[in-house]
């Protein structure tokens, strides 16, 4: 399992009693790009504009939390420097 996915804990009840307990990742959907502090900005660029250029997104959701919210001022400014029509 990747340490930077999260997970969630899934708990089937039936009638009150537990069924099954298990952790299952949470995958992002396909045009969400979660960004974190240690990855380089200019990856989350171009992984950005082959979803707009080779894909076909109409959207692109750039996601982060804490120190790397930051980040996404800057990833989605490079991406409307760089695809046209985008704004």
């Amino acid at each position: 399992q990747n340490p930077k996915t999260p997970h969630i804990n899934l708990i089937e009840f039936i009638n009150g009693e537990i069924l099954k307990n298990k952790t299952q990742a949470i995958e992002p959907p396909d045009n969400e790009v979660r960004v974190n502090r240690d990855t380089p900005t200019n990856n989350y660029v171009r992984y950005v504009i082959t979803q707009f250029k080779e894909c076909g997104a109409k959207k692109v959701h750039i996601v982060a939390m804490g120190e790397a919210c930051f980040k996404i001022i800057t990833i989605a400014e490079l991406v409307k420097a760089r695809v046209k029509g985008i704004h």
